[in-house]
């Protein structure tokens, strides 16, 4: 008979400290604390984080006094949904490590709000409600992390969007009339959003801890607890059990199902009921379809990507009034919010509904229809994309103006643009006063083109997010062998780059769970191509050092070349199996 008991700690090992792998990495120190406080008192507990302060999944907990019990190790815990591995840390660990310098600040502090908007700015003063929420709203701030969250309930599902502290542009813009208090930001990229899911998971039966005399060996847990901590939200848990008794050696053999909620990452909110349905339906015919992606947000659904501006409205309880002020405080530390936010007085924004605006916005289809020039709507895209012009700025006298100044030479509606965007950085409010100032200035000047040398040429280039693209303008590059070979359609080829929201690179896939969105995303992409205007950019192919940076090419085919001739011209490939092997040999083509 084995017994799954650890009698002694061999000498090399710290009982005092414990060391913790396989976390999900959206547990918090809180959660960990509270978990491993039953055991035994805790003096610290320290999450391992990466360069971007992300969760690396793994984590230390150090305890006041050295463990009297060490079969903690052999138990199999889920915290947040996942099975974590424990290990004691080696001896002399602790006064080695370098230690994060605790702050006396509070790590995470979350209050209840009563209103969530989504939107965007009109004006410097002006906010455009485009979509909202009014109840069951928590907002959380993560001082440890660098992170905030806002957790809402729409449609019979919860959901989080989180972003950090370095994705909001400018401060805060607070406001307090009473006893209610608004918050109103804009984010430079969309904020990760995720939805907590339902699964169920079947264990395996396996012997449960050893008893003697009817009583269990592992009784140095101070009170009755369940293994599986509480996950995100409130959830009963199923067993049912196949009790077998064994008078010889008092073992209990048991099934157990377990039902657990996790984050899963989503890139769409509906709108409400219906659009769902039609969500769903667009979702399978994709699927049968080989359909571009446009730089625009579909239909039916919350535009994470463009509705970038948060509005939130407190009302906090008096119980939570200590938390709230707490919050802001911290928050003006981090210089989220003006440091003197109890003294300054900031005059409230025009909060404008969505059925107020003068005219609905122009979706990308339709700005492609009103200009008529390739490049210049290439160059509004670039603007618009990255935030510099707002679609809800634009109206059909900006578009009449450009196709106007285009009419004896397509330079200079390009030149204006392309010098709008390298000069400034920060939101255009008005894009006609702001083109009219750059033609004023540099007059027939803009029409001068860029000097581009014989072994170099212009590539326009896409970053790809989970919620939207980037369109970047054209850029001084080397060329390589496929460019010169067909250097009449130069103007057709364009750089992809997939990066998760952030700018970050995209992350393994630790869950399959909360990975699949971003991958479907990607093939998505892959299989269906971008459509800019009248140009429907094709998969090409891809070198070994694109492979490694998530990048690849993309062509525009005519009628007189396809990326299929442009491959078979490379070379035949079919003999080549294995997807990074082939990479690289048409990367030497290259």
């Amino acid at each position: 008979m084995v017994l799954n008991r650890l009698e002694e700690l061999p000498a090399h090992l710290d009982p005092q400290c414990l060391l913790i792998s396989n976390l999900n990495r959206d547990t918090y120190a809180e959660t960990l604390f509270e978990f491993f406080n039953k055991f035994q008192d805790v003096e610290h507990v320290e999450i391992d984080l990466d360069k971007q302060n992300r969760s690396k999944g793994s984590a230390i907990i150090l305890f006041v006094q050295p463990l009297t019990n060490y079969n903690i190790i052999l138990s199999k815990f889920r915290i947040d949904g996942k099975l974590i591995v424990m290990g004691f840390a080696p001896k002399g660990f602790v006064s080695t490590h370098s230690w994060r310098e605790t702050s006396k600040r509070p790590d995470h502090i979350g209050v209840p709000a009563v209103h969530f908007s989504l939107g965007t700015m009109l004006a410097s003063k002006t906010f455009v409600d485009l979509w909202s929420y009014p109840k069951d709203i928590q907002f959380t701030m993560n001082f440890n992390l660098r992170q905030i969250s806002i957790y809402f309930r729409h449609l019979e599902h919860r959901y989080r969007m989180d972003f950090g502290f370095n994705n909001i542009n400018g401060e805060m813009k607070m406001e307090r009339e009473g006893l209610s208090t608004h918050l109103t930001f804009t984010l430079w990229c969309p904020a990760r959003t995720w939805r907590e899911t339902v699964v169920q998971r079947e264990q395996k039966p396996q012997q449960q801890p050893y008893m003697i005399n009817g009583n269990n060996t592992n009784n140095n847990v101070r009170n009755d607890y369940n293994n599986s901590i509480p996950s995100p939200s409130p959830l009963r848990t199923n067993r049912s059990f196949n009790n077998t008794n064994n008078t010889n050696n008092n073992m209990i053999r048991a099934t157990k199902t377990t039902t657990d909620r996790i984050w899963e990452r989503v890139l769409d909110i509906p709108l409400d009921k219906n659009a769902q349905i039609l969500i769903n339906r667009e979702n399978e015919k994709s699927k049968r379809e080989r359909t571009p992606v446009f730089p625009e947000y579909l239909p039916h659904r919350v535009n994470l990507a463009a509705w970038r501006t948060y509005r939130i409205k407190f009302e906090p309880p008096e119980h939570m009034l200590k938390d709230f002020e707490t919050m802001l405080k911290n928050a003006a530390h981090y210089n989220l919010i003006s440091r003197e936010f109890n003294l300054r007085r900031q005059l409230p924004l025009r909060v404008l509904p969505a059925s107020q605006l003068p005219q609905k916005p122009h979706n990308h289809i339709e700005r492609a229809k009103k200009l008529e020039d390739f490049d210049v709507l290439y160059y509004l895209e670039c603007a618009i994309t990255q935030g510099l012009i707002d679609e809800i700025n634009l109206d059909n006298t900006l578009y009449e103006v450009l196709n106007e100044i285009g009419s004896t030479n397509q330079q200079y509606p390009r030149g204006i643009l392309k010098a709008l965007l390298e000069e400034e950085n920060s939101r255009v409010w008005k894009p006609y006063d702001a083109i009219s100032k750059v033609f004023n200035q540099k007059s027939l000047k803009v029409a001068s083109s860029t000097a581009v040398p014989d072994h170099c040429v212009l590539i326009r280039k896409v970053i790809v997010t989970p919620t939207t693209m980037y369109l970047q303008p054209p850029t001084l590059e080397v060329t390589n062998r496929v460019i010169r070979h067909f250097s009449a359609y130069a103007d057709r080829f364009l750089r992809v780059q997939f990066v998760d929201e952030g700018m970050t690179r995209v992350a393994a896939a630790f869950d399959a769970e909360t990975s699949d969105v971003i991958y479907s995303r990607i093939y998505k992409v892959l299989q269906g191509g971008i459509q800019i205007g009248t140009r429907r950019y094709d998969f090409l192919a891809f070198s070994s050092s694109q492979l490694r940076g998530h990048g690849c090419w993309f062509f525009a085919p005519t009628r007189e070349l396809s990326c299929g001739m442009i491959r078979s011209w490379m070379g035949s490939f079919t003999h080549v199996k294995t997807v990074a092997k082939r990479a690289v040999r048409m990367g030497q083509v290259k």
